[in-house]
């Protein structure tokens, strides 16, 4: 905004110091025409002697001046000058006239007065706030689960260079968590689950599958598969209370991909306001529900910050047992790392989302190096250093869109392909 003023304008009888104009140069005038002699002849009358002796200075300019015409000069006639100074004092508003006094010699005009000139303030442009990190497109898409996350039918690649950046841990969780205290306390069917959709779960069934999740809180007719539902998003946060899940599940998840944007999949919720929500659907969990474990919000790979923010945001009061979390890339020795330098504070990890897929470049690994990429991390996951970090895992693709893409476990039908049946068998 510009702001402008200009100086005031005041009465000039008000003012001090006010600079003065002079309209016209001093002038003198001058009066010949009075004669008091010639009265105090007609009157008969004599001045004093006093008032002659007065008028002696007066004689010699009385000299110089000229006799007026028809008019006998006579040295007794006495001619009163006066001298008048005209001065005009101008000021902002009117003109005032100033007598002059007679014993002050006659200033030099000054300058003209310059009317003041306008002055602007700049204008300051507001910074542009900091992009959120809810602004970065996902490194991961959650396929089409339930109704109530509004995901894409299929993943889309990602133009964030988050996965591309991520390769390196983040400064803030350069140091190692500690190693979980409990990491055979799943007390599920297994470790090894996939994340499954509508028309690809059905040939699961006799799978040898250990867990499953769909981005939901309702489950599969699955029967003997542990289900593990999830609180996708806000919206369910109101639906958790007095829900019925199916015999044998024991644990339960936060908030997918809160940092990320719905439009690349992500639940999109602040750190302190998830904050929030979390420990509102934790409470609900009554009854049955009362001893589910419950998983922490799960973020996309490289957003450790917006994790850090929720611990704090959550001061103590959120109550959770593992945290989930997520990776896509291409190099194996990359996910084992951002496992052992994540911020779990100790909890055991769950990779519930990974597969050999650069989403910031779109790179799609083939099925057989897909294969590697699986052998090499779940050989560290079952290994003693990282059995000691991660809980359970869950491959991203078991979906029939997925069949055409090196990382895809099920083939157009909804079958197992070949690289599900290798996956399973790990």
């Amino acid at each position: 905004m510009t702001k402008k003023w200009r100086s005031g304008q005041h009465n000039a009888a008000l003012q001090t110091n006010v600079p003065l104009t002079f309209d016209h140069p001093t002038r003198l005038e001058t009066h010949s025409s009075i004669s008091p002699i010639e009265a105090s002849k007609k009157d008969n009358m004599q001045l004093p002697f006093q008032s002659l002796f007065a008028l002696l200075p007066l004689l010699p300019l009385i000299a110089a001046l000229p006799a007026p015409a028809n008019h006998d000069f006579d040295k007794r006639d006495v001619v009163v000058v006066t001298e008048t100074l005209i001065v005009t004092q101008t000021s902002i508003v009117g003109t005032t006239t100033v007598p002059a006094d007679p014993d002050v010699p006659a200033a030099t005009a000054p300058p003209p007065v310059v009317a003041a000139a306008e002055v602007t303030e700049p204008v300051v442009p507001a910074l542009a706030p900091a992009p959120s990190a809810s602004d970065v497109p996902s490194a991961a898409w959650p396929p089409p689960a339930v109704s109530s996350p509004p995901a894409p039918a299929a993943p889309a690649p990602s133009s964030s260079s988050t996965e591309a950046s991520a390769a390196a841990p983040p400064a803030s969780s350069a140091s190692a968590p500690a190693a979980a205290t409990n990491s055979d306390s799943s007390g599920g069917g297994g470790k090894t689950g996939l994340g499954l959709t509508t028309p690809g779960f059905s040939s699961l069934a006799d799978s040898g599958l250990g867990w499953y999740w769909n981005w939901g809180l309702d489950a599969f007719a699955l029967p003997g598969i542990e289900f593990v539902p999830c609180v996708w998003g806000e919206k369910m946060v109101e639906e958790v209370a007095g829900k019925t899940f199916p015999e044998g599940t024991t644990h339960i998840m936060s908030f997918n991909e809160p940092d990320m944007t719905n439009a690349v999949g992500g639940s999109d919720i602040d750190a302190a306001k998830a904050a929030s929500l979390h420990q509102q659907w934790t409470i609900s969990l009554t009854g049955a529900n009362a001893n589910l474990k419950i998983g922490a919000p799960a973020v996309a790979r490289g957003s450790t910050d917006w994790f850090n923010a929720w611990t704090t945001a959550c001061a103590g009061n959120c109550k959770y047992d593992f945290v989930p979390i997520h990776f896509y890339g291409t190099n194996a020795d990359e996910l084992i790392s951002y496992v052992k330098t994540f911020p779990s504070g100790g909890k055991p990890i769950w990779i519930t989302e990974f597969a050999c897929w650069d989403t910031s470049t779109n790179s799609i690994c083939s099925s057989a190096d897909s294969y590697t990429f699986m052998q090499t991390t779940i050989a560290w996951f079952t290994s003693d250093e990282g059995s000691k970090l991660v809980e359970r895992w869950s491959w991203f693709g078991a979906m029939p869109e997925r069949a055409g893409d090196g990382f895809g476990l099920e083939d157009a039908a909804g079958g197992l392909n070949d690289l599900g049946k290798k996956y399973l068998a790990l």
